[in-house]
């Protein structure tokens, strides 16, 4: 296994998980939004974020998704109690 693919593998345990629902930029009323992830993929090089909210379907990278959201609810904390 390769140092990059090494670091990658490291790096997926911190990544968001398909359905959790994540505030992209809360800080910035301009750009707020709740958004669902819908898509977690490396392409070989670095990990990307889909996720979508009302504003439409948008692909992040993993850095700057690090730098832009704040969990609200993890899928399995939803799945196992309705009111969140």
């Amino acid at each position: 296994m390769s140092e990059q693919d090494a670091k990658a593998r490291e790096a997926e345990t911190m990544l968001p998980g398909v359905g959790d629902v994540w505030e992209w930029e809360p800080l910035k009323p301009h750009a707020r939004e709740t958004v669902t992830v819908t898509e977690v993929t490396w392409n070989g090089e670095e990990w990307w974020i889909e996720s979508e909210g009302n504003s439409g379907r948008h692909w992040n990278s993993a850095s700057r998704w690090v730098e832009a959201t704040v969990l609200v609810a993890p899928a399995a904390v939803r799945e196992s109690d309705p009111r969140v």
